[in-house]
């Protein structure tokens, strides 16, 4: 059966002053359906506060620009309240209570978040669940059993209760604080895709960090890993497949480029061009297909060359470890093969067979553009 695997944008789903909330629709790409993952975006402005909730889904985060603050409660510990930055990822289990705050004075901060849906309510789409707030939990709960459970008379739950009108993203009560975050809570929960040491740093070509299990121990918990590749201008990140059976979510995040990939047929699946003009915080609608999401079937091909001001993409896969069995750059496959292999396989002369294996010896999965 054929799907539809173009790049498609997000959809705003409440937007206010305090910032919004935006997700990928399977109706608009039909393989987060399929592969049972999800992805939504958290726009805060100044002093936005997204409310103490809990998923359905495991995710990660990517702080895609700005700065401010993540609060974590694991059960039966207490809370860490964590300074993020551009560049963060966080793991994110399901059933886990967070909550995002905006404390820069003069920055916008947006959170990309991709996750697996196997087990939420809705096969690729994430279901938040608030504390607070008039769709929080507790104003389901009768004032009785609230007051039972909170130890509280019931008249002082209902005044708890009836305050916070806002749902979802809100502003920071003027003349209140929030907590002060700790450096050193980030440990084992955040590692930065862009001040991390790179997997690949290629002169020309651009760079790769990837999270997983041994930076990211929640990794292993969830089943989730990915990168951050950047690329220069008209640089390739090689084709390639994973040896394991998972899914690739991929979110297009700065610049442009031109996608491809390659059926289990052998038959190109998508072949466009992905481009990136505006910021997360534009709501203007002519402009939402410039943010674009795609998802790479099991065991494609997929490759991507950058455009004039080059690309960068985040991506998750759906496993906590994940090798990318190469076919360009130093560790391609087809290096690694016998030469007769080549040439009997591709029924070329050996010499053709030598010259294909003797190119591209010096990089790896990212490859600079070939001097004209």
């Amino acid at each position: 059966m054929k799907v539809d695997l173009t790049p498609k944008s997000y959809n705003v789903e409440f937007d206010t002053r305090a910032g919004s909330y935006a997700k990928w629709l399977p109706s608009d790409v039909p393989m987060l359906r399929i592969a049972n993952v999800g992805g939504s975006v958290i726009h805060l402005k100044t002093h936005g506060f997204a409310l103490p909730r809990y998923s359905d889904s495991s995710k990660v985060a990517y702080v895609r620009s700005g700065n401010g603050t993540f609060g974590v409660v694991f059960p039966g510990e207490k809370e860490k309240v964590i300074p993020i930055k551009e560049g963060d990822a966080i793991i994110i289990p399901s059933g886990i209570v967070t909550w995002w705050y905006n404390d820069d004075e003069d920055d916008n901060l947006n959170i990309i978040l991709l996750g697996e849906t196997c087990k939420a309510q809705k096969r690729g789409e994430f279901t938040d669940i608030y504390l607070s707030g008039p769709n929080g939990i507790f104003s389901g709960l009768s004032s009785e059993f609230a007051s039972q459970a909170w130890g509280l008379k019931e008249d002082e739950v209902k005044n708890l209760l009836k305050h916070q009108t806002g749902k979802n993203i809100v502003k920071k009560k003027a003349g209140t604080s929030m907590p002060t975050p700790k450096y050193e809570d980030r440990k084992g929960l955040v590692v930065n895709l862009l001040e991390s040491k790179q997997d690949e740093d290629t002169k020309k070509g651009g760079h790769t960090c990837s999270f997983h299990e041994k930076n990211l121990p929640l990794a292993k918990q969830v089943g989730l890993s990915g990168n951050l590749v950047t690329l220069e201008k008209h640089a390739m990140y090689s084709p390639g497949f994973f040896s394991v059976s998972a899914y690739q979510v991929i979110h297009i995040t700065k610049g442009s480029g031109h996608v491809q990939i390659v059926g289990l047929d052998g038959k190109r699946v998508l072949d466009t061009k992905v481009n990136v003009k505006r910021s997360l915080d534009d709501t203007d609608e002519k402009e939402k297909d410039q943010l674009p999401l795609f998802v790479v079937p099991r065991f494609h091909v997929v490759s991507i060359v950058a455009g004039d001001k080059g690309l960068q993409m985040f991506s998750m896969v759906t496993s906590p470890n994940f090798v990318l069995n190469e076919l360009g750059g130093s560790n391609s496959i087809l290096k690694a093969l016998s030469p007769q292999v080549i040439e009997n396989a591709f029924n070329v002369t050996s010499s053709v067979a030598k010259q294909l294996q003797s190119k591209r010896e010096s990089v790896e999965v990212i490859l600079p553009p070939l001097k004209k």
